[in-house]
């Protein structure tokens, strides 16, 4: 008995260490939320948990709603707002200008964010390392749902990662009607978040992400944020 003591003695620091193991990833963390009556798909890239479609918010976080806005108004509005204008799909009428993702409401669900442009580099990075496109350069169709896609490739696994982008194009201020044609752009764009470039305290350039057949341009440049640009959403994890 004596000798049982000591070993279990001699043992018991190893179990205690054992316990401070790292853990793995919570992956049960990437569930899908709903907001505004909208329960959205996601999927996990990595280690981030993503929304697989658009933001299609009519409200802020606290529940409070985002002004809608016609795409004539949006060059004279320095304020949130959601466009909406008949030329498109229902589907697709998930367009805010720059200011909306600026207010500090938020309008993402509970426990999601607009996601930061490093966020979207770490997001590419990753499917870089995973991709068999050529030199490891993913394409913008791994990223893309088929879907009202006009694609030329023919050699890529289309949606590889299960992001689902939509070529919803952009909504520019001024811009004629036919520009607002789902399958003239043929890209997706969305908005995100790093730095904010400010000329006198005034807001000039949100930084955004850019997505077409053959390339995924990650914090390419900004727009103005009077353009009108999709929204995904990020787990803060």
């Amino acid at each position: 008995m004596r000798f049982l003591s000591h070993l279990l003695a001699a043992t018991a620091p190893f179990v205690l260490l054992s316990s401070c193991a790292p853990e793995e990833p919570d992956q049960r963390t990437c569930t899908s939320p709903t907001m505004d009556g909208h329960t959205y798909e996601v999927v996990r890239i990595g280690e981030q948990c993503w929304f697989a479609e658009n933001l299609k918010t009519t409200e802020f976080t606290d529940g409070t709603p985002i002004p809608e806005l016609t795409k004539e108004q949006l060059v004279d509005v320095d304020a949130p707002g959601r466009i909406v204008s008949p030329d498109l799909p229902e589907a697709y009428n998930t367009f805010y200008n720059g200011w909306t993702l600026l207010n500090p409401k938020g309008v993402c669900p509970e426990g999601w964010r607009v996601p930061t442009a490093n966020e979207y580099s770490q997001l590419h990075q990753y499917t870089r390392s995973i991709s068999t496109a050529d030199h490891s350069n993913v394409t913008g169709a791994e990223f893309c749902d088929p879907t009202d896609w006009d694609f030329t490739l023919t050699d890529v696994e289309f949606n590889k990662f299960g992001f689902s982008a939509q070529p919803a194009g952009i909504v520019a201020p001024l811009a004629p009607a036919s520009s607002l044609n789902l399958n003239s752009d043929q890209s997706a764009w969305f908005w995100t978040r790093y730095w904010d470039i400010e000329h006198q305290g005034i807001v000039t350039v949100v930084p955004v992400v850019h997505i077409k057949e053959d390339r995924f341009f990650d914090a390419c440049g900004g727009l103005d944020p009077a353009y009108g640009l999709c929204l995904r959403c990020i787990l803060d994890e």
